[in-house]
């Protein structure tokens, strides 16, 4: 069966396309961006580029990229799609199944965590997603959480929960040879990812923990403060690498899907500290990690931080044997459940 996966520039497609093709699929990438090296692809980086500085024009450029998608995927049997990249695409006029990826909450539940659902970056999301999930044949979320979202009312019908899958890896995470803890935070630096409260936190300089921070900045007025370790954008290649030289990842989110950077960490073998809207509760309840209370206070996550260093190799164990119970190939399965394969 041939399975067109349109994406912006997300690179975990390319893990989700590496499942089905060893389910036997044969997967054409539809993007707009060279994250990804097989298959078709429509070039509009200046458009792309364009948009990433100015906001609103970035979430206006999705029904104009859907559609272009639409026409170069019709030779596609399914159709996957990380909203809101599917505004335009719908199944009953295609005549062919289309999956929504909906990688974080209903739109509204999104918007109302953010406090941002009455802006016009918020009112257009909320129209392009609704485009979305009212086209779908189906829509994927990563957690049973976000299923249960009473939010989706007439959609829930439609709804598929699969995990995101671990990557395979052949190097595990070892104990980082350093007298302090180092602890990592990687992700857009933002309210979103909880950046002032990594500052509540480790506003004050702890000679016994250093904290590096990865991504690009996105806090008007936030002021990173000196005693941090910031390197700010790096490619995945980079972050991986990253990873071994530190303890604990450490995601404070207000809202996430499921934070891929934590099924990274965890596959390394790296232990992680995670709020529940981070949706990786599932695999740190089974030792991979510590879960927060969703809005975790100082003591809590330093207690935290002292019982992973206190039983580290014990954490990072579980890690492992975790990222080994669940691939993208069992996420490629349980994405295609709902489709008559032929």
């Amino acid at each position: 069966m041939k399975i067109g996966i349109v994406v912006g520039f997300q690179w975990h497609a390319i893990e989700l396309g590496t499942g089905l093709s060893e389910l036997g699929h044969e997967v054409d990438y539809i993007t707009t961006s060279d994250f990804a090296s097989p298959g078709k692809r429509i070039r509009m980086t200046w458009l792309l580029s364009l948009a990433e500085r100015i906001q609103l024009l970035k979430i206006l450029f999705c029904p104009i990229f859907s559609y272009l998608a639409c026409r170069k995927s019709s030779s596609c049997d399914v159709i996957i799609v990380w909203s809101t990249y599917g505004a335009f695409f719908n199944h009953t006029k295609l005549g062919k199944p289309i999956i929504i990826v909906r990688g974080s909450h209903h739109i509204d539940t999104q918007l109302a965590l953010l406090g941002i659902t009455w802006t016009i970056k918020g009112l257009v999301s909320r129209f392009l997603e609704l485009k979305d999930y009212d086209n779908a044949y189906k829509i994927t979320v990563p957690t049973e959480e976000i299923a249960n979202d009473p939010k989706w009312k007439m959609f829930r019908d439609k709804l598929v929960v699969s995990e995101y899958g671990f990557e395979v890896l052949k190097r595990p995470h070892s104990l980082p040879n350093s007298s302090r803890i180092e602890l990592l935070f990687v992700g857009i630096l933002s309210y979103r990812k909880g950046l002032d409260r990594l500052r509540n936190i480790f506003q004050v300089e702890d000679s016994n923990l250093m904290l590096t921070l990865v991504g690009r900045l996105k806090y008007r007025g936030f002021k990173i403060p000196n005693s941090w370790n910031y390197l700010g954008e790096l490619e995945k290649n980079e972050v991986s690498n990253l990873m071994y030289s530190k303890h604990i990842l450490i995601l404070l989110s207000r809202e996430e899907g499921m934070a891929r950077v934590g099924l990274e960490a965890i596959a390394r073998g790296m232990p992680v500290i995670a709020t529940p809207r981070s949706g990786l509760n599932r695999w740190l309840d089974m030792g991979a990690g510590i879960v927060t209370s969703d809005d975790p206070f100082s003591d809590e996550v330093l207690i935290a931080i002292d019982e992973i260093s206190q039983n580290y190799k014990r954490f990072s164990k579980n890690a492992l044997k975790v990222s080994e119970s669940w691939s993208w190939k069992d996420h490629a399965v349980k994405l295609l459940e709902p489709i008559a394969l032929t």
